[in-house]
């Protein structure tokens, strides 16, 4: 379905309609913490394999907040603290590039507790096909150009506004994008960007900040788009000019991580089970 032909007013109700009754609970933004202030860095989705429990947001968003104390902010106004078992994706023999550019982040006991009110998505929600139709996707994330601060010391807070991207598979030029790989990366064009409220919003200054952010696909059948039908497809591992072009790194990724690392869950990985990244 061409989006494009779309009003603002349609684009904003379908996205509302088709998102997942949990999408926004699981979403969450990742701070960095230094100078005695909070800062935005970066985005990701809380997932739930049988009891254990998982971060997955973009292996650079992880690597460069290495050496600092990193947080997450969910449902509650109080950031977590970030910890657990962290395990990246890595630069395979004869490549360049981490293409796949993926982290997967198993969430320590205080990790969880602290999570109040944020919601594990289980896999009733994952897309993890080979192929990724073309369809209708949109993703939320957080920008860190409109991100607000308040307060000094002990009475800090940040105030994070969530941006929503909607788009189109990307069928142009790719000859001249770093760091794509074709047959591995999802290309969305631009189309309206919405807030999370539905309502037309202004463009961001900056997309850095949506980094490791779910990417949603809205199923369509025959043209009709079904409540709370959009499932986790991809993560959002890149941007190009400016935000005209997003690239995403398929969910199976992720997946093929637990699957190498978590013996005791491929089992419940099931029919889920991923084709292996190359």
């Amino acid at each position: 379905m061409d989006v494009s032909a779309l009003t603002d007013a349609e684009i904003g109700a379908a996205v509302n309609k088709l998102r997942h009754p949990q999408a926004n609970e699981a979403t969450v933004a990742i701070l960095i913490y230094y100078g005695d202030e909070f800062h935005q860095h970066g985005s990701g989705i809380l997932i739930r394999l049988h009891d254990r429990s998982f971060l997955i947001t973009a292996s650079h968003v992880a690597e460069r907040g290495s050496g600092y104390s990193l947080y997450l902010r969910g449902q509650s106004d109080r950031p977590a603290p970030l910890g657990g078992r962290l395990l990246l994706t890595t630069v395979r023999p004869g490549d360049e590039f981490d293409y796949h550019d993926i982290a997967v982040w198993e969430l320590s006991e205080e990790t969880l507790s602290a999570l109040e009110g944020s919601v594990f998505l289980r896999q009733d929600a994952f897309e993890t096909g080979e192929e990724l139709a073309d369809d209708f996707y949109f993703l939320t994330g957080f920008p860190a150009s409109l991100a607000s601060k308040s307060g000094k010391g002990d009475e800090h807070r940040i105030i994070l506004t969530p941006f929503t991207y909607i788009a189109m598979q990307f069928r142009g030029d790719r000859s001249n994008l770093l760091g794509y790989l074709n047959g591995l990366h999802l290309l969305l064009g631009k189309t309206n960007p919405l807030e999370l409220s539905g309502e037309i919003g202004g463009w961001p200054e900056s997309l850095g900040g949506i980094s490791g952010c779910a990417v949603w696909r809205a199923h369509t059948a025959e043209g009709v788009w079904s409540e709370g039908s959009a499932r986790l497809a991809a993560i959002q591992t890149g941007v190009y000019f400016g935000g005209a072009i997003i690239k995403a790194t398929p969910l199976s990724s992720a997946m093929s991580v637990i699957f190498d690392c978590y013996p005791e869950l491929r089992r419940v990985l099931g029919i889920s089970l991923p084709r292996r990244p190359r």
